[in-house]
């Protein structure tokens, strides 16, 4: 779990030592999973992991030029 976390924030560092450039993200139907969890009843876990996953990947990601979520 904590490798799944943290893979799109590794992915945007191997992208950017790639291509030298920093990494635009697009992430559609990001809400799919949370409202599968809530109406599954792993509403907790799973935004948990979201909130790891979105904010190390999108927040403080120095790889990172823009991102949109749709």
């Amino acid at each position: 779990e904590v490798e799944l976390a943290s893979a799109l924030y590794d992915l945007t560092a191997i992208l950017q030592r790639i291509f030298n450039q920093k990494v635009i993200i697009l992430i559609d139907e990001y809400d799919t999973p949370i409202i599968s969890g809530f109406s599954k009843e792993y509403y907790e876990e799973i935004m948990n992991f979201m909130r790891v996953f979105l904010g190390r990947s999108l927040k403080d990601n120095v790889h990172l030029y823009k991102s949109v979520l749709i």
